[in-house]
């Protein structure tokens, strides 16, 4: 009896004045706590009561990153009441590893801390239940580690149903702020996928990236994930993924390449950088604090980077920068409290959802204005399009009306040209026929006079195709029908015979080779006609010109008595055989069964 109360006599000089409790829903003990910083980890709580602890005075106890410190603190409740009462011991750092509430009175040992979390249901924090007797004061030494984020501690003291009825508060707030910024995501990914616009993908791993930081700084993780251990390479990955995300945002969103292409080189060296920077960060090569003190100063510059690009008057610039206000408003809270600063906004403890959740709203409305204005640009840019088209058209139209007045008049003049060269060549035949038939004249030399008579017939063959090239409006067709009429008229008078009947069928349009080439052919087919057929002057000839697809098929025959020895081999029929066959390149048929058939195919 007498060393227990020596051991309560020691324990109370060692503790301030006792924390009386009373009847408030809530009390942050923080500030009448006595800690000790036990830089290496050296002591047990058997020997660390023996060194000399601080007087906190602040409501939350901030040392940035001591991954191999361990902190103590120690503080008394006293319980005047007549009744037992309950209270809730609250560790509000729900991302801490660990932590150990030691009652010096019973050796009753608490754990806490993530590490812990499955032993903790429905809750994102770890509380643990004091029963205070009446009248009575409790010693605690409290004990917390951290090695993967800063070491803080804040400890308040619940009612029961306060407590629990805050917990539920502020999960609902967590999940309503989870709800809000997975619309804005889906919205985000959405229109990423519709309008392959790279902003969007960015922006939507920035505020993955964000939410994710969120929820893990307020315990959601390992509140949905109770086994879940935190990782200090996890968290350098997530911080990585977030910082590449906004850099890469911030050069496509401004478009740094052709608005500012020096910064834009600045940022991806820094990209390469702060990419090193967390792969030695993940070996324990650079310190922790060193990495997030460079990346709180990248977010500074990318501020500085959207006024700049506001003082350029930089399309949607100033949604850049005020969303950027917002988000950096997060950053400086969380950056400050881990490094161990000044925990500012500690009275507002939801400052960094609303930071967030408006940051990806004006974002998301900077976006939405970017489509708009892209949408005006192309509107505008189809506008300048239509008429630049309508003045082409016009303009193309009138080029085409003065190049078809040329062009006609062109071919008014080649068609004049053309009748005219017509004209003389029919006149320069005609007078080599008037020619020819002066020297029939002049010879009495019957055989010479045939010979002559039959030039006359091929002369007069070649001046009615340019006689009727001449008179038709085409210059380029002849009718064969009105054609090959002429000429056979032209070999009828010519050899002054009535009771031989011509009959011609003939109805494609010739162009003026094949007119000539077939007009020597029937002149001289006829003319042998004339001469060798018919002994009694007497008969028919039948002459046909058909065409079927590409192939002209000439056809003409007589019923008269055969072709003689002697019309084989004048010069008339070797003249037919070398036109089909060298001019026309054409084949040709003769059959003499039944009176002379000529069949003559070319193309």
């Amino acid at each position: 009896m007498k060393y227990l109360l020596l051991f309560i006599l020691t324990i109370s000089t060692l503790f301030s004045q006792s924390i009386i409790l009373d009847d408030k829903a809530k009390v942050n003990i923080t500030p009448s706590l006595l800690y000790y910083l036990d830089e290496y980890s050296d002591f047990t709580k058997q020997n660390v009561l023996k060194e000399e602890f601080k007087k906190s005075d602040s409501k939350r106890l901030m040392f940035g990153y001591k991954y191999d410190s361990t902190l103590w603190a120690k503080f008394s409740l006293e319980n005047h009441s007549e009744e037992t009462i309950t209270k809730i011991f609250d560790y509000d750092y729900p991302i801490l590893k660990e932590f150990t509430l030691i009652n010096l009175d019973t050796n009753k040992t608490t754990s806490g801390g993530f590490k812990y979390n499955k032993n903790y249901k429905n809750t994102m924090k770890q509380p643990i239940k004091l029963i205070l007797q009446p009248h009575s004061v409790n010693h605690f030494l409290l004990q917390a580690k951290s090695t993967d984020v800063a070491l803080m501690m804040k400890v308040n003291i619940w009612e029961t149903d306060s407590y629990y009825t805050d917990t539920n508060k502020n999960q609902y707030i967590t999940f309503l702020f989870l709800g809000a910024i997975a619309s804005l995501l889906l919205y985000n990914i959405i229109l990423f996928l519709f309008t392959k616009d790279i902003n969007y993908f960015y922006y939507s791993l920035v505020m993955l990236s964000m939410l994710t930081l969120k929820l893990f700084l307020e315990g959601f993780f390992t509140f949905i994930f109770p086994y879940y251990e935190v990782k200090q390479w996890h968290l350098l990955l997530l911080l990585y993924l977030m910082n590449l995300a906004l850099v890469m945002f911030t050069i496509k969103f401004l478009d740094l390449k052709n608005n500012m292409p020096k910064i834009e080189k600045v940022l991806f060296v820094y990209l390469l950088f702060v990419t090193i920077l967390t792969i030695l960060g993940m070996f324990d090569i650079v310190t922790t604090e060193v990495h997030r003190r460079i990346l709180l100063a990248s977010f500074y510059f990318l501020v500085f980077v959207g006024l700049y690009a506001v003082h350029k008057r930089i399309a949607q610039a100033k949604y850049y920068v005020f969303g950027w206000m917002f988000l950096l408003l997060f950053i400086t809270i969380e950056a400050t409290k881990q490094l161990g600063f000044s925990d500012f906004f500690a009275d507002y403890p939801h400052l960094g959802m609303v930071s967030i959740f408006l940051e990806a709203l004006l974002f998301s409305i900077a976006l939405a204005a970017r489509i708009r204005s892209l949408q005006d640009d192309k509107k505008e840019a189809l506008q300048k399009l239509y008429l630049l088209k309508e003045k082409e058209s016009k303009e193309f139209e009138l080029e085409v009306v003065n190049r078809t007045k040329k062009l006609n008049k062109a071919l008014e003049d080649k068609s004049l040209l053309l009748q005219e060269v017509h004209h003389r060549v029919k006149n320069n035949l005609q007078i080599i026929i008037s020619l020819l038939r002066l020297q029939i004249d002049e010879i009495d030399d019957t055989k010479v006079q045939k010979l002559l008579q039959d030039s006359e017939n091929r002369v007069q063959a070649i001046s009615n195709v340019h006689e009727m090239l001449y008179s038709n409006d085409s210059l380029q067709e002849i009718n064969s029908q009105e054609y090959f009429q002429k000429l056979v008229q032209s070999i009828q008078n010519s050899f002054a015979i009535k009771d031989i009947k011509v009959f011609v069928d003939s109805k494609p349009f010739l162009s003026m080779d094949k007119a000539i080439y077939c007009g020597l052919i029937i002149n001289e087919l006829v003319t042998n006609a004339f001469k060798y057929a018919f002994d009694d002057n007497t008969g028919e000839i039948h002459i046909s010109l058909l065409k079927i697809e590409n192939e002209y098929i000439l056809t003409m025959f007589d019923n008269g008595k055969g072709l003689s020895s002697d019309a084989k081999s004048n010069l008339g029929t070797i003249l037919v055989k070398t036109l089909v066959k060298k001019q026309l390149k054409g084949s040709l048929e003769v059959d003499v069964s039944n009176g002379t058939k000529y069949i003559m195919k070319f193309g």
